[in-house]
């Protein structure tokens, strides 16, 4: 399953394509290039592996420990993730993203999705907690939730007399 992903660069787009353990880089111009092709600074591979500064194969290795790191991810997603947090860091904006050719997502409702899992994941976590110090089952906890929301509700209709 290939994912595609749209970067905007100043007026630019660049386009990622990520088939396994492949990356592809499509420009503006239709010029397509893997990661070999990259043009990439001594500057950034120095500042990423600070023990090729005095190496002569700098690039080569640079590239090759790149590629080594992306195949330790086990799916196109967390490859797609450090692609697009990558580039982000060096002004690309992430557009969009495709996988196998269905329509495309925008980034922007994934991070709310990833946000909303965050959120989901914590709450259940803290119901799991306040069920062992209170040493009640969740189900007991909602149905005490829900009595609580009940008679708080009951209070709403009644005439403030303050």
């Amino acid at each position: 399953m290939a994912i595609q992903i749209a970067f905007k660069y100043g007026g630019d787009n660049i386009f990622v394509i990520i088939e396994g353990n492949v990356l592809m880089f499509l420009d503006a111009n239709n010029n397509i290039t893997t990661l070999d092709g990259l043009k990439i600074s001594r500057s950034g591979v120095i500042e990423e592996f600070p023990d090729l500064k005095d190496d002569e194969d700098w690039k080569k290795k640079g590239l090759e420990r790149l590629k080594q790191h992306i195949k330790k991810f086990d799916t196109e997603t967390k490859k797609m993730m450090y692609i697009k947090d990558e580039l982000n860091k060096y002004g690309y904006e992430a557009l969009y993203f495709c996988k196998a050719g269905f329509r495309p997502k925008n980034f922007k409702w994934m991070t709310f999705l990833d946000t909303s899992l965050s959120i989901l994941i914590i709450v259940s976590l803290l119901l799991i907690v306040i069920a062992r110090i209170t040493k009640q089952t969740i189900v007991e906890l909602f149905r005490d939730f829900a009595e609580f929301i009940q008679e708080r509700k009951e209070d709403a209709t009644e005439p403030y007399l303050g």
